[in-house]
């Protein structure tokens, strides 16, 4: 993440820079609550963060066009390390899959992670529309999204 943030113009995007650097601590926050037993008294991850990364997608969702076809990663470069944590948080999101069926984990921090990955698609999307970079559609899909 840190990378992203340094390729972002502080100007421009000074809100984002500050969302993305709370992430990154979130971030941490849950590999905390993932590496710790049950038995713990209180989890790092909170409904408030669960919270806040909701506002977050939909406070950039509401600035983007509708799209109805699946789109292909690409755009800024930017755009494209936010595609590359989008795919990096699907992964984490399986391995925490297995871990729960294992033992007792947070459910909210679980929650947290699959909200990232749409916040980090959402902002490859929002990303490229700032930069007025047309998205590229998968044209061999129909209508997906309604």
């Amino acid at each position: 993440m840190t990378s992203i943030i340094a390729e972002l113009d502080s100007a421009k995007f000074s809100e984002l820079i500050e969302e993305l650097t709370h992430i990154q601590i979130l971030l941490f926050d849950a590999g905390t609550d993932f590496a710790t037993p049950a038995k713990r008294n209180e989890w790092l991850i909170n409904q408030q963060d669960l919270d806040k990364i909701e506002k977050m997608i939909d406070f950039y969702q509401s600035k983007l066009p509708i799209i109805e076809k699946f789109i292909l990663p690409g755009g800024h470069l930017v755009a494209g390390y936010f595609h590359i944590a989008r795919t990096v948080t699907r992964r984490a999101e399986r391995e925490i899959t297995e871990l729960s069926m294992k033992e007792e984990t947070n459910a909210i921090a679980y929650k947290s992670i699959n909200r990232l990955s749409d916040l980090f698609f959402v902002l490859a999307r929002y990303i490229n529309v700032v930069y007025s970079i047309k998205e590229l559609f998968y044209e061999r899909a129909g209508k997906v999204f309604h």
